[in-house]
């Protein structure tokens, strides 16, 4: 009966490893390890007051073509590091949606003026950040971010804020109702 027991044991530590691996599997990026879009949804659907904001690296895809994949995917990941340092010192969670991608998610409130701060100061460091791609040789990025606040709908806001905002030429823009019009016809 003890050594019933004792397998028992071991199978059920198997089991809970076999799942915790499974569920970092589905809700974390295989690339950088921050979390992904299908948890990012999980944690807007418990509709929390919050700020999200859409990070897209820009012309990304030419980094790809100059560089080769390999290169591109230690781009993303060395940017997924620099993203982390700013989201762990302003209480966010970082996420890789895909690609060229990222999402910020704050459930602390943020005022209009903070928002425009805080995405100022991702615009702003991630120009001045330079990447290695090998000895030699380092790339500048840049990026343009589409933000939303609030409860509802905060990933569709994200993005036509983040699609108009790369329509418009702009750094960011933040989400208003007045875009839903705006969107029809870009």
């Amino acid at each position: 009966a003890q050594d019933d027991i004792a397998e028992i044991h071991s199978m059920q530590s198997v089991f809970n490893t076999m799942l915790d691996s499974i569920e970092f599997q589905f809700y974390n990026d295989t690339l950088t390890g921050l979390y992904n879009r299908r948890k990012l949804i999980d944690e807007l659907d418990k509709k929390m007051n919050s700020t999200l904001f859409l990070i897209n690296i820009d012309a990304f895809q030419e980094i790809n073509n100059l560089y080769g994949n390999i290169i591109g995917d230690t781009v993303l990941k060395d940017y997924s590091k620099f993203l982390h340092k700013m989201t762990h010192e302003n209480c966010c969670t970082l996420y890789r949606l895909h690609s060229d991608e990222f999402a910020i998610l704050c459930t602390q409130h943020f005022d209009l003026e903070e928002i425009h701060k805080f995405a100022s100061f991702i615009i702003e460091s991630t120009r001045k950040k330079e990447f290695k791609i090998d000895k030699k040789t380092n790339i500048a990025i840049s990026s343009t971010i589409g933000i939303s606040y609030g409860k509802n709908l905060l990933l569709t806001n994200a993005d036509m804020s983040l699609k108009l905002a790369k329509a418009k030429k702009e750094n960011y823009l933040i989400y208003n109702s007045s875009m839903n019009a705006e969107h029809e016809y870009a």
